[in-house]
């Protein structure tokens, strides 16, 4: 996959993972204050935004919960690394199928009152399945550009 290809996908998934954190990006600079409701609404469709499970700190949040954020680390780091090497080997689809069972025990244990939800828990099985997730979508774009090619 080509470096421009690589370095676009890396600037959208960039944006989308500052975007969860602009509320923490006003204390920087509070022209971004005007952001928060329109970005509030669009992690609205993405995550439940439940106030229970978003990170807080300093009195203020994450438009997503922990286990999205895990999700969306897990990319942009997964995205940063494949900016720089280009190359990246995935596995079989059972791996990808794997890396939701973390999430599924770790729901079906909160939901049972196994454990008390943990955000440290949600973000790291989100960690997992995100990071995994990301191989498998560069792959898919991969084939999919060498078919439109032939």
């Amino acid at each position: 996959m080509k470096f421009k290809f690589r370095l676009a996908i890396f600037i959208i998934v960039l944006l989308w993972y500052l975007g969860i954190w602009c509320e923490f990006l006003t204390m920087l600079w509070h022209g971004f204050a005007f952001t928060l409701p329109f970005l509030q609404i669009i992690y609205s469709h993405v995550c439940h935004q439940d106030p229970a499970k978003v990170i807080y700190f300093n009195g203020m949040h994450t438009f997503v919960c922990g286990r999205c954020l895990g999700i969306y680390s897990g990319i942009l780091i997964v995205t940063i690394f494949f900016l720089f090497s280009g190359r990246l080997r995935t596995g079989a689809r059972w791996i990808l199928l794997s890396s939701f069972v973390p999430v599924a025990l770790d729901v079906f244990f909160v939901k049972v009152h196994l454990y008390h939800y943990s955000k440290t828990i949600a973000f790291l099985t989100g960690f997992i399945l995100g990071s995994v997730g990301i191989y498998y979508f560069y792959e898919t774009v991969s084939v999919k550009i060498k078919e439109s090619k032939n």
